[in-house]
């Protein structure tokens, strides 16, 4: 996947996730292959961490509305999507270091 496909993948992911989602700070995406080489997408969208949890309904219904939106840039690749507070991020990256 280019560079470019990658920019505008996390433009769309951004446009989706503001539009349905409070307190986002940054989308995360990367190009993978699953355990039966299917492409995918991992995801990973760090939020804020002020609101005390993130609305589930709000949060397992991205997929859907994130599928045909990728597909109109031409990407068919599966979204495989993680929530990490920005907090939490900062102790993980200790935690590596």
């Amino acid at each position: 996947m280019t560079e470019d496909i990658l920019q505008r993948l996390k433009a769309v992911f951004r446009d989706v996730l503001n539009e349905r989602l409070e307190g986002v700070e940054s989308v995360d995406v990367q190009s993978d292959h699953d355990e039966d080489g299917n492409e995918i997408l991992v995801v990973q969208i760090v939020f804020d961490g002020k609101q005390r949890a993130l609305d589930p309904q709000k949060t397992s219904s991205l997929t859907r509305h994130l599928r045909p939106r990728i597909a109109d840039i031409g990407v068919y690749a599966f979204p495989v999507i993680s929530f990490v507070s920005k907090s939490d991020l900062g102790k993980r990256a200790a935690a590596v270091a």
